[in-house]
């Protein structure tokens, strides 16, 4: 019996969450750090307070000004986010990303048929924008942990690509031109838009994970203050 090419994609994607999240299981249980989907009010709360500590510590006025009282934004009601909390004191909330889905937040800068053309696919409703990532206490890998758990989570609801708009650190070249977009007072240099699938990001960073994570303390240490409105997972 012959499957569709949809139907082998997609239970390939699954099977890499699978393995992906056992790399991410097995990290979890070497380490004080434990990731879940927020979806209380009390998460949301931290989430908020987070985003503010984090933006305030960092002196981004721009990205205070886009949160309400409760540091939440309109485009928190239509995404999924995900946190980091030390395990040993559940509510100790010191990392949070999220994942917006259709209609996005770029979409207030771009068109659809430009993002189209920069995420390689105008299947809207099995991508997510990351936005959002902060973090109090940074440190490599709690920070791509939590990615992952994301991306698994996503991965087993259907979900296929990511993406997200990063500031342009310089004018760049011709070819980057052509991906650049402007939002109105913000970075000079512009802003592109990067892409990539969830399945093969996942694959790629959860033996990784496992290999960098040697100990309880791997995932402890405190570091400077980690605030991006969008970025890359790493």
């Amino acid at each position: 019996m012959r499957y569709p090419s949809s139907v082998l994609s997609i239970a390939a994607e699954r099977v890499a969450a699978a393995c992906a999240y056992t790399y991410l299981f097995c990290m979890m249980r070497r380490t004080d750090v434990r990731y879940r989907v927020a979806k209380d009010p009390a998460s949301f709360a931290r989430i908020g307070n987070l985003r503010r500590d984090v933006y305030q510590t960092a002196n981004s006025s721009y990205l205070i000004n886009e949160l309400d009282a409760n540091g939440l934004d309109p485009f928190d009601q239509n995404a999924t986010s995900f946190i980091a909390e030390t395990r040993s004191s559940p509510g100790d909330v010191f990392a949070a990303i999220r994942t917006v889905r259709y209609p996005f937040e770029v979409l207030q800068f771009v068109s659809e048929e430009f993002l189209a053309v920069n995420i390689g696919s105008r299947d809207f409703a099995r991508a997510v924008e990351v936005s959002r990532l902060v973090s109090s206490r940074p440190n490599r890998i709690v920070t791509n942990g939590l990615i992952l758990f994301g991306g698994v989570y996503l991965a087993l609801h259907g979900i296929t690509r990511y993406f997200a708009y990063v500031a342009l650190p310089d004018r760049g070249s011709p070819e980057q031109d052509k991906r650049r977009f402007a939002i109105p007072n913000r970075n000079p240099n512009g802003y592109t838009i990067v892409s990539g699938s969830i399945a093969k990001h996942a694959a790629r960073i959860g033996p990784r994970l496992w290999r960098n994570t040697k100990s309880p303390g791997a995932a402890k240490s405190p570091g400077r203050t980690v605030v991006t409105q969008s970025s890359e997972p790493t």
